[in-house]
This record gives C-alpha cells, structure tokens and sequence, in this order.
C-alpha cells in the first residue's frame, strides 16, 4: 500500500514526457533519488513525492514558466503529452464522470488529499485547497486538474474553463455531457470500465479499510482487557509470593520482637515496684534509656515488615539501593542468628528511579535464598558469608550477591525463573520467588544473571537502568525511609 507522501508514476510520465519534447536533461535529479527510467515508466510503481516537486520546478525553471500543470497539455507537439494520465483520462473518454468523482478520481494518483469538491451541478464543480495539505501535495494536486483541463483542447473534445474565484477555490465549467473527443466514435474507442474500477474500487478498499480498522479496535480492546487482566494476575502473584516470604520468617521475626519486649517489661516492673515502694531509683536514666531503645527497635521491625509486606502501587522514586539491602538483612537477622557474616561494599553514586517495596522484594528473595544455602552447606560452628557489591558500568546499577552456600547444580541453572521450580523440600518454597524476582526486574527494564557451583557458592546480578531522573545518593529520600 503507498504511503501518503507517495505519487503515482502516471504523474511523472508526464514530466518525462514533456522533458523529452523540450530536450530538459532530468537524469541527475532521477539518479540522486536513486530510481531510473526504466523505473518511472512502470505505471503501477510510486515514488517521493519531492522528487516529483524538484522535477517540477526544474522543468519550470528551464522553460522559465511559473505553472507548468496547466501548460504541459497544450505547450506541447506531442500527443502524448500528459504521459500516463492522458491514458487514464482517455480510458473514461467523458469528463463529467472525472469531475463529479474528483475526489477519488484524485486519489488514483495522489495518497493524500490535497484538493476537495465543495460545490457541484450539472455544469461545474468548484474545489478548494485542503488547508492541512502541504505544498507537495497541492502541486501534484493541481498538475492533475491541469491535465483535466487541458487534454480535451488537444484532442478537440469540448471545452473546458478554470476560474478562480475570490476565496481561491477554482470553478471548472463544462458542458452538461461534455466528451473529450470531436466525436462520438472517437469515445466508443474507449471504454468507462477504469473509472467504475477508480470509484467502486477505491470504495470497496475503503470498506475493506474501515472493516479492518474496525477489527482492529475491536482486537486492541481485547488486547488492553487481557493486559489489565494480566497486570492484576501479576500483581497478585508478586504479593502472594511476598506473603509466602514474610509468612516463612513470622516465626523468627516474632523473636525479633519478642526480645526487646522482654526487657521492656522488665523495666516497667521494675520502675513499678520502686514506685509503690516509694524507694529512690538511681539506674532510672539507664532503664529509661533502655526502654526508649527496645522501643525502637520494635517499632523499626514493624516498619521493615510493613514496608515489604504492603501491597504498594507500583509507582517509582529515587532510592538508596543500600538502604533497601540494609532493610533486608535486618529481616532476615533472625534466619541465621549471627552465624553469617555480611560484607558490605557500596560503589554506586546514584539512587535509581524504581519501586521501592517491589525491588526490595528481590533483594528479600535473594537473601533468603542464600541463608537456606549456606544453611544447608555449614554447620552451626562454621560461618557462612554472603558479600553485597554495588557499583555502576555504562548507565546501569549493578548489584551482586555473593554466598559461599552449598550451590546450584549446572543442569538447574537456567531453571532458576521457570514458575514452580524449586530445589528446596516440600513445603519450604512456592517455586514462584526467582520467577517473581525475575518479573519485577523486567519490569524495571534491567536483568538477573545467575552464576553457580556446588562447591564455591552463588552468584546473583541485578542489572538496572539508571535513569537520567536518579538523584545523587547525597540528596533527600524523598521521606522512603
């Protein structure tokens, strides 16, 4: 299908036509549009329309005329003149037909409308410049009514007039059956045929148009119905993940808090007993102190399990990707009660534009999932490590972890996101948390890698796009944390 800064080669045999006739040398233009004349004269190809302007204004410019579209047809010898065009217009014989259809009579040779009929009877029509139309089309537009108006004085058909009126339109007067041949058996040489295939041609691709346009409405609608319906799936899919990780560390995140709660009521009875006693407390600064700082803690836990377990809305904003990590091995504290050893090494510069709560649902995942190694691998007296790199290459952050753990098997490495794989026993994984990983890291328009043997440990890589917006890692965040 032609776009529409596309013409018909019926225009530019015309050109070459009457080039020819006048001895103008077109061949460098041709050449550096790079088509040829071979290429040209093949009626069904479509070409640049700029390469029909420049051809215009060449051909003007050699013959010194300023409207070459209407003086082609009469300033000629030849009586093929109007190249292609002539053809058609003679394949119809009868220009009451042309100008009545004239819109689509047009499009036969030009994609995009230039010129409109805004006016008709059974002897004239009147058609008016498309303002949006560019000057391009507008030529090509008027080399054609030109060659309309013009061909039946060469054939001595009957006449026709152009005038232009005072709101630039242009009147095209005629005969109420006007031929463009002297006689009748001159018309019977040709037949109406191509003008019933330009107008119920062009109609039947219209419908064709408007039924595919139509079909396809219908299949972008399914398509962003099935894409919310996708979204939500996902949605909930990374939430109940979540749910199954902060459900497997309930028991020692209960710990967690348990402990300073302990010693927080511990506190409270003892400045209690001292009180109905009326006994002089001297250590009460100390238990104070204590008591604020259990508190916090307290309530620190529960902002981090809030934080990782709320639903969130996805939206983004610039973070620290270290204070994501530190909120996840404070979590995690309770899976390896200090028999694991974290090295810590931030090189990045930069926050990223990400979702928070999302992102630190993969740093959880991660670090879960290499505590469960090293476990597996080590006994209670031998430390386990997982070392944390941060650092930035060709405008990604690059994350890696690091666990000297028992390891992945080769042949189950590029399983690793597949949904429902899972090396642990039944009933200690879903299978959904690499796969859940993986998604939100896509989302984020970055990758995981994987890296891994059962004798040295894993290695996992996120790779994120820094976006242009990320702040400095010195600036305000944003209130996140």
């Amino acid at each position: 299908m032609p776009q529409n800064d596309t013409i018909s080669c019926r225009i530019i045999r015309a050109c070459l036509d009457y080039s020819s006739a006048k001895g103008i040398d077109l061949e460098e233009t041709i050449s550096r549009y790079g088509y040829s004349y071979e290429w040209l004269e093949d009626s069904y190809n479509w070409v640049n329309i700029e390469f029909f302007n420049e051809l215009i204004s060449k051909i003007e410019k050699e013959t010194s005329k300023h409207n070459i579209a209407f003086e082609i047809g009469t300033d000629s010898t030849s009586r093929n003149s109007w190249g292609d065009i002539e053809n058609v217009i003679k394949a119809i014989g009868n220009a009451k037909p042309i100008l009545i259809h004239f819109d689509r009579f047009l499009a036969y040779f030009l994609k995009q409308p230039a010129l409109k009929v805004i006016d008709s009877d059974e002897t004239s029509i009147t058609i008016k410049e498309i303002p949006s139309a560019n000057e391009a089309h507008r030529n090509a537009a008027e080399f054609i009514t030109g060659a309309i108006i013009s061909l039946p004085r060469l054939w001595g058909g009957d006449d026709l007039s152009a005038v232009r009126m005072r709101d630039n339109s242009i009147r095209i007067n005629f005969s109420e059956d006007p031929c463009f041949f002297d006689s009748s058996n001159d018309y019977k040489k040709f037949s109406p045929k191509l003008l019933e295939e330009i107008i119920h041609g062009l109609e039947k691709t219209e419908k064709i148009i408007e039924k595919k346009n139509s079909e396809l409405e219908k299949k972008n609608q399914e398509l962003e119905k099935a894409y919310k319906k996708l979204e939500t799936s996902i949605n909930e899919k990374i939430q109940s993940e979540k749910m199954a990780t902060i459900g497997g560390l309930a028991i020692g995140i209960a710990h967690e808090i348990n402990n300073p709660l302990s010693f927080i009521i511990s506190n409270f009875k003892t400045l209690k007993k001292h009180l109905l006693n009326n006994d002089p407390l001297n250590d009460a600064p100390q238990i104070i102190n204590e008591t604020e700082d259990g508190l916090l803690r307290v309530k620190k836990i529960v902002e981090d399990i809030n934080y990782i377990a709320h639903p969130g809305d996805n939206s983004k904003s610039n973070v620290d990707i270290k204070e994501l990590i530190s909120n996840a091995i404070r979590i995690t504290n309770n899976m390896h009660n200090g028999n694991i050893t974290f090295e810590e090494h931030y090189e990045h510069k930069k926050k990223i534009l990400c979702s928070p709560s999302r992102i630190s649902q993969v740093i959880l995942n991660i670090l879960t999932n290499a505590i469960h190694a090293i476990r597996i691998k080590n006994s209670n007296d031998v430390k386990g490590l997982i070392k944390i790199h941060s650092s930035e290459k060709d405008q990604n952050m690059v994350i890696e972890f690091i666990d000297n753990g028992i390891g992945i098997k080769k042949e189950n490495i590029e399983k690793l996101t597949t949904p429902f794989f899972t090396t642990k026993k039944a009933g200690e994984g879903t299978g959904l948390g690499l796969s859940t990983a993986q998604s939100i890291i896509n989302a984020h328009g970055g990758k995981i890698e994987f890296e891994s043997t059962e004798e040295v440990g894993t290695k996992v890589r996120i790779i994120i796009p820094t976006d242009k917006q990320s702040a400095n890692i010195n600036n305000t965040n944003n209130g996140l944390f």
